[in-house]
């Protein structure tokens, strides 16, 4: 129920696009994982990852793309809070995080260890996390939910949502055979007042 999805939110040529510019880029790193008190954590996570931030978004080469893919999360933003109107009119605005990642996941690879995307204070701000598949795996590749004992299918253009806290514990299921393309981030509570 509080994991929202929509097939086709995104069309194959954008998907193809993402996937394309990221293999052409020389600004790919290998994966990074950090621990609640900001320290590597090594071997939970393999992938090889382009992190966005604000500057992307005039960057010559991502910056079309960017604009294209932002409005979509914004209305996936809306959905899910029109959905849950009631529980969401109680709490601060929430907005697409600043910072999030195209990742790829070689067959083999994936973030294996189980996890939550809430896990200390230093993701406190985080409310919901979201994740578009850019391309279809049909040889495993789910996102994995432990408590809601269910597998999320890899499908190009299809855009999840769902609550960033422990009840909703995932991991990412490897495939064997085939490579994986994930763009995903997190929508956070924004900052009303600063204390200097």
């Amino acid at each position: 129920m509080f994991i929202y999805r929509k097939e086709g939110i995104i069309p194959s040529e954008l998907c193809e696009s993402f996937i394309d510019t990221f293999e052409q880029s020389d600004e790919k790193q290998p994966g990074v994982l950090y621990g609640p008190e900001g320290e590597k954590s090594i071997g939970s996570k393999k992938s090889t990852d382009i992190t966005f931030h604000p500057g992307y978004l005039t960057h010559p080469t991502w910056g079309s793309l960017l604009e294209k893919l932002i409005p979509v999360l914004i209305k996936g933003k809306e959905d899910y809070l029109h959905r849950h109107s009631l529980s969401f009119s109680k709490l601060d605005p929430i907005d697409i995080s600043p910072m999030f990642n195209l990742q790829r996941y070689e067959p083999g690879e994936g973030f294996f260890g189980w996890h939550c995307e809430r896990a200390s204070l230093k993701y406190s701000s985080r409310v919901l996390v979201w994740m578009i598949y850019l391309n279809t795996v049909k040889d495993r590749g789910e996102t994995e939910f432990l408590y809601q004992n269910h597998f999320e299918e890899p499908k190009q253009g299809k855009l999840i949502i769902w609550p960033s806290d422990w009840m909703f514990t995932h991991r990412g299921v490897s495939s064997p055979t085939e490579r994986k393309y994930i763009l995903t981030g997190w929508f956070n509570m924004l900052e009303r007042f600063k204390i200097n």
